[in-house]
């Protein structure tokens, strides 16, 4: 059986073109290496664990989702009239693109189908066995027996029989094996949304062929083909939790498809806990090799076989990137081209070493570190504030990439949120002050003189700010490139220090922090600025740009040499137990144990490294300090999950069913995430200086009720849809009944909803609107009894779509008025928000995840949770 299948899914891949868009994803030399891998791993064996290490863009993916839905049809081995067994008498079904009534079968076998012609007269339909695959179940909201609401459909199984070249009366219409993909909803939608396979000459809709879904945890958007809401053969999640919770409910899922290793970047303990399961044949992770080279993931999980498109292995496919002949280069997908000029770069790509000797030598601030780390180590909690102080100063000295004058001006206009220097520097002062007569105080003495030195040295010029300068505007990056930075606010400060007659080149440029660096876009230079931390980006192993400067001090080369010999060790390592290196893989079954560090460390770095994980670990400490919320207060103090540190230097305290707003660079648009779906890198948007809310949304919300423009339907429909929940909120509270209780109760009136998901209806940190199906409405009424819901639920459910709507609305007005805050020129405008009385810049402020940790046990007040807050 699984040669039969490798087989056949072969035959597939080389029978179909396949497209996205209008366009074709070319079937190079290099995709076929690509789709070898991916057969391996789903039909080697009973059980197969993968981790595929590619150069970017979205094909990788594409073709993971194609060939494991094929892979998944396949599986199925039962025949195409088994799901007549699980059919009862008076069961909704579509045969010929009409719904109908399934009543059993005749004396002669022929299965009985009742609905209605055009007119609207009952038409009873007599199915031979042999065409029970023109029948399907139907799980779905309509009840009228004709073809309302129901897309007509092409010749499925014509298609599906020359997919796979099997014979069309063994086609089936129903498929029990599933497949679960961890990716973002954006992403599911550009990819699967618009996927076309082309099969002798016709062209179908990946979606016409496999039904497939988004879920989340309170939600289901059905993709466009699965009109009979048949359960998806493709079931694209947002979290690791959410596709580890189907896969214990559902044997039948065999393959488990994660499309980027950030996924997995907090914990992989989810993903450990379903490892093992027989049920689960096939797992396949996919990560780019520059964010997934030093992934722990290869030394916590047993048998995992690494796929990775090192140098070594390119070579080979660099000159055999050959273009179907059948199809013009106009008509090839502009990603296909990309991947290809990804291929060469990496294969070509230039590293220089750029060494400022100016300002800093190899001596600087080493003997400073060196004390810091003796008085850290104290149990003093005065001195442990005063040298993270000046471990701070020190970072912005060695890393920043302006004059510190200008960040200075910057803070005063309130355009970011950070510290000032020079206040820290007044406090450390003030702070050693309490040193003065003490054993500690000469060596206070001499790091504050060390700061002071630089500090002055640095107001009004900084030689990496001078570099890139010079570079990016002398027009060698023809104003494609990019930086790599500490801070995602470094990017304003810089643009501010630039002459204003050159403003308009840096803008061009692109800003990135390393957790958040983005390979969806081809540079000419990428400039990586100090010794930055390398676990999240490797930049020695970029592929999109040709050329990679780092830009760095005497003593960070330190730094830089000790990261390149262990990029070097770990990329050996892989090379000897690399699976795509086919000796190799026949001869090493077990897991390879990949270097996590490197052992000649220098005396410096051992020094850094030290203080940064004690700082880090002084930071958390200060969580006791945190007021205590009393046991006789009103207020229901609230359980904290995950703790996000901020590059500003500030903390949130996330609750379990908060949604944070993102801002997706890619996309150039604000999405709405849960709390275990935020990364480090991700960039949040928050109200600005407002204490009275926490939700951006919401206050523009508000202002939108409140204001002239706002016509008097869509107030009502904001009404009540705060109404509805409020009602069904004091419900609870008055009864002190459970989520659990009041999930039973909901079933019992016909409406089975999880309990998760009643309890983030309600919960006042989600921005959950309402549920999306009519029924939920009426059932929500029956159990309130509610006089104005049970007279129209209806319109309930048409309010909360209004609201959805402006809330969409809004969110995309305000990623626009974000890509104009960041220096990028668009025109916005919107009808009514354009009106309102409002200054996005000023209302709205950034911050970006530098580390997210899970917690437990940790409660705090109200005014503390889901906000950025300062210690």
């Amino acid at each position: 059986m699984t040669d039969e299948v490798n087989s056949i899914l072969r035959f597939a891949y080389e029978k179909t073109s396949f497209m996205l868009g209008k366009h074709f994803i070319n079937k190079s030399e290099f995709v076929l290496s690509y789709i070898d891998t991916l057969i391996y791993l789903l039909t080697n064996s009973s059980k197969e664990r993968g981790i595929v290490l590619h150069h970017g863009t979205s094909i990788p993916l594409y073709f993971a989702i194609a060939i494991t839905a094929f892979k998944a049809y396949l599986s199925d081995d039962s025949d195409n009239t088994a799901f007549l067994n699980d059919l009862n008498i008076d069961d909704l079904v579509i045969y010929n693109d009409k719904r109908g009534v399934y009543k059993g079968k005749d004396p002669n076998g022929n299965i009985i189908i009742v609905n209605k012609d055009k007119g609207g007269t009952p038409t009873t339909n007599y199915v031979p066995v042999t065409s029970a695959n023109k029948i399907q179940p139907y799980y779905g909201d309509g009840k009228t027996l004709d073809g309302r609401g129901i897309r007509k459909k092409r010749n499925i199984i014509d298609t599906i029989s020359g997919l796979f070249g099997i014979k069309k009366q063994e086609v089936k219409s129903v498929i029990t094996k599933g497949v679960v993909i961890v990716c973002d909803r954006y992403k599911a939608d550009e990819i699967f949304g618009h996927m076309t396979l082309s099969i002798n000459g016709k062209r179908v809709r990946m979606c016409e062929l496999f039904a497939a879904a988004y879920y989340t945890s309170n939600d289901v958007y059905h993709y466009p083909g699965n009109v009979a809401k048949t359960d998806p053969v493709i079931r694209f999640v947002n979290k690791i939790s959410l596709a580890r919770e189907m896969i214990l409910e559902d044997p039948e899922i065999e393959t488990l498809v994660i499309s980027d290793l950030n996924y997995l970047s907090n914990s992989s303990s989810e993903l450990a806990s379903i490892y093992e399961r027989t049920s689960l044949k096939s797992i396949i992770l996919l990560g780019e090799i520059c964010k997934g080279i030093s992934s722990p993931l290869f030394n916590e999980l047993d048998n995992l076989q690494p796929f990775v498109w090192t140098r070594d292995i390119l070579i080979n496919y660099e000159n055999y990137y050959i273009q179907e002949e059948h199809i013009h280069d106009e008509y090839i997908h502009p990603e296909s081209k990309q991947l290809r000029q990804m291929i060469k770069n990496h294969i070509n790509l230039e590293i220089e070493i750029v060494e400022i000797k100016e300002f800093f030598i190899n001596e600087d601030f080493r003997d400073c570190k060196k004390i810091l780390l003796q008085l850290l180590k104290q149990n003093d909690g005065l001195l442990s504030k005063l040298v993270q102080k000046a471990y701070w100063l020190i970072n912005l000295l060695e890393k920043s990439i302006f004059p510190i004058s200008v960040m200075e001006e910057i803070i005063t206009k309130n355009q970011i949120n950070a510290p000032s220097p020079t206040t820290e520097f007044a406090a450390l002062e003030m702070a050693a002050n309490n040193y003065l007569g003490t054993n500690i105080e000469t060596q206070l003495k001499f790091i504050i003189e060390e700061i002071s030195g630089k500090f002055f040295e640095m107001q009004y010029t900084n030689p990496k700010f001078e570099y890139l300068l010079k570079n990016i505007t002398n027009g060698i990056d023809q104003g494609e490139a990019a930086v790599i930075c500490p801070k995602i606010y470094y990017k304003k400060i810089f643009t501010e220090a630039v002459p204003d007659h050159l403003r308009k080149l840096i803008e061009k440029v692109d800003f990135f922090t390393p957790n958040n660096y983005s390979s969806s876009k081809i540079y000419q230079n990428v400039y990586v600025v100090g010794a930055l931390d390398w676990s999240n980006l490797n930049p020695l192993l970029l592929s999109n740009s040709g050329s990679v400067k780092l830009i760095l001090y005497p003593n960070e080369l330190n730094r830089y040499q000790q990261a390149n010999m262990y990029t070097q060790s770990r990329l050996s390592v892989l090379s000897k137990n690399n699976s795509l290196v086919k000796e190799s893989s026949s001869s090493n079954n077990n897991s390879p144990v990949i270097p996590l560090s490197y052992k000649a460390v220098s005396e410096e770095i051992y020094i850094e490294d030290q203080l940064e994980a004690l700082s880090e670990s002084l930071s958390l400490s200060y969580l006791g300090e945190l007021p205590v919320p009393s046991s006789n207060t009103v207020i229901q103090p609230l359980e904290i999950k995950r703790i996000a540190l901020l590059d500003s230097g500030e903390r949130i305290f996330l609750t379990r069913f908060y949604s944070a707003y993102i801002y997706n660079m890619d996309k150039k648009s604000v999405q709405e995430t849960d709390v275990y779906s935020l990364s480090e890198g991700d960039l949040l948007i928050f109200t600005n200086y407002d204490s009275t809310t926490r939700d951006i949304v919401e206050k523009i919300m508000n202002i939108v009720i409140e204001s002239d423009n706002c016509s008097e339907q869509f107030r009502e429909s904001y009404r009540r849809s705060q109404r509805w929940k409020k009602s069904l909120r004091e419900y609870v509270h008055s009864r002190q009944i459970s989520f659990k209780q009041l999930s039973e109760m909901m079933e019992r009136l016909g409406s089975p909803k999880h309990e998760v998901t009643l309890r983030t209806w309600l919960d006042e940190e989600s921005h959950i609107v309402g549920p999306r199906d009519i029924e939920s409405y009426r059932i929500i009424a029956k159990l309130l009894q509610d006089p104005e819901m049970l007279e129209s639920p209806e319109i309930y459910y048409q309010s909360s779509r209004e609201v959805r709507s402006m809330k969409v609305r809004i969110l995309k007005y305000l990623g626009k008025n974000i890509i104009r805050t960041l220096n990028k020129n668009e025109e916005i405008y919107d009808d009514i928000l354009s009106l309102l009385p409002i200054d996005l810049s000023k209302m709205s402020r950034i911050v970006q995840i530098e580390k997210i940790i899970n917690i437990e046990n940790l409660i705090v007040p109200p005014h503390l949770a889901n906000r950025p807050i300062q210690f």
